[in-house]
């Protein structure tokens, strides 16, 4: 999940684009003229809104972005221009109506009114046309698409079929418009928010308008739900639901959160990050967001940061398999145990400790989500793949974490080649599937028996024994 690899790519943004102005002051009576505060303004914003703020957050998080839009040849559009240019943003912009604006009048960090400027029109045949251009100039220089759709005018038939047309396989990431949902079919992903999913599928359940929508597009569905985290469905995995909870820790304002997430599930998918890796990060993306004031922008050292606090040993496999291929170059041996450590418990720590002093370092093969789904079914795990991961990260038997979506570990272990790989529980040898891939590149298979009674089958049927009411 390295987020550095971000400024290989660059990102054709295109949607309605706006102008946010803040009104900031102090508020300290109330109007004779009617029961309404008097702002004593201090300062006035003016920053990149809409599809622009997008394209904002694409070169904050190391990216490259080309923006095409439609705003007004007006004093508004003028400033719209100087703030894409101050914030480093190559656009295309083609003058049509009058500029979108949001105006927000705030007081001690407290949004007192909005007062939006627009039109609600259709584009006119020129700027159409010049819209069209700009996507056959300037797509192929681009390795993913964003439609930020505020269903302003911008997004129209013609224009998603030119997308199409000139994609030439690039991922098309859409943010929606529950009005337009008959544009988006075939798209590589939507990213509608829990009451846009509502509207677009008619299910007021998560899972049933996740599962309607991707068979009703035919593209995969990652559902934003603020506090409660992400939900995605992809496209080819019938009936999977994973969810991902929340990394916000406080809520200071969430203007242009949906902004900042899909900005970061593009520059994830355009760098070949599975839709999970993509969304963990455009998770931590809107958690970052929110807990800054107005529409500023997410940095790419925010979300290392962020991402090295949360998952400093959670890694992707391939960083693994450098690190242990170098830690066998030096001698040392390395140690792998696999399993879904839904629940911890003593027997979990015991094994992993016994694991860790048969090496020099322990590899965790933590299965995801999905894969506890397919082992255990619909109602595991208790614990997300990110909980689970966070309490294994505070064990100090535990060097590295690296998740896996199959059934067995073979996958990750062809890459690893350890020394000794671990199970924990009563097998065979010549029962456990991942036993010639280990000892093909060298390595041995060690049992470590398990207490029955110490596992979360039993941890879960005593609960519910004891506390099922």
């Amino acid at each position: 999940m390295s987020v550095t690899k971000f400024s290989n790519q660059k990102i054709l943004v295109i949607g309605d684009i706006m102008l946010d102005r803040y009104i900031m002051g102090n508020i300290t009576r109330i109007s004779p003229e009617a029961p309404v505060p008097i702002v004593h303004v201090q300062e006035e914003k003016a920053y990149p809104g809409g599809a622009a703020n997008v394209a904002h957050n694409i070169v904050t998080m190391g990216g490259m972005a080309l923006l095409i839009g439609v705003c007004g040849a007006d004093p508004a559009g003028k400033q719209l221009e100087h703030a894409l240019d101050t914030a480093g943003i190559q656009a295309a912009l083609i003058h049509d109506g009058s500029t979108v604006q949001k105006v927000r009048v705030v007081s001690h960090q407290h949004h007192i009114v909005r007062l939006d400027y627009e039109d609600k029109r259709t584009l006119s045949d020129d700027a159409q046309a010049r819209l069209l251009s700009a996507i056959e100039q300037h797509l192929p220089d681009c390795s993913g698409i964003i439609i930020s759709d505020y269903a302003k005018g911008c997004i129209t038939t013609q224009v998603m079929d030119a997308l199409r047309q000139h994609a030439a396989g690039k991922p098309i990431i859409i943010d929606p418009k529950p009005a337009n949902k008959a544009l988006y079919a075939g798209a590589t992903l939507i990213t509608p928010n829990a009451a846009e999913a509502a509207s677009m599928s008619g299910c007021a359940d998560i899972s049933d308008a996740g599962r309607e929508l991707v068979a009703s597009l035919g593209s995969s569905v990652i559902i934003t739900r603020g506090p409660e985290g992400m939900s995605i469905f992809e496209k080819g995995k019938r009936s999977k639901q994973v969810d991902i909870p929340t990394q916000a820790k406080a809520i200071y304002d969430v203007s242009g959160a949906g902004d900042a997430v899909v900005a970061a599930l593009a520059l994830c998918v355009a760098s070949a990050m599975d839709l999970r890796e993509s969304a963990i990060v455009a998770n931590h993306a809107g958690g970052i967001k929110v807990g800054k004031p107005g529409t500023a922008p997410v940095y790419q050292q925010e979300l290392v940061a962020v991402m090295e606090k949360e998952n400093n040993k959670v890694k992707t496999l391939e960083a693994v398999a450098k690190i242990t291929e170098r830690l066998r170059q030096e001698g040392r041996r390395v140690v792998t145990t696999n399993g879904c450590f839904d629940i911890i418990h003593p027997g979990h720590i015991h094994l992993l400790s016994q694991a860790r002093a048969m090496g020099d370092v322990l590899v965790l093969l933590l299965n995801s989500d999905d894969s506890v789904r397919q082992l255990k079914g619909l109602d595991r795990p208790i614990l997300t793949e990110r909980e689970r991961a966070e309490v294994l990260s505070a064990l100090t038997s535990v060097d590295y974490i690296v998740f896996f979506n199959e059934q067995d570990p073979r996958k990750p272990l062809a890459s690893i080649k350890p020394h000794i790989h671990v199970k924990g529980g009563n097998f065979a040898v010549g029962d456990i599937v991942e036993r010639e891939i280990v000892e093909r590149n060298g390595g041995e298979i060690r049992l470590l028996p398990q207490d029955e009674e110490l596992d979360t089958e039993s941890l879960i049927r005593r609960v519910v024994k004891n506390h099922g009411g």
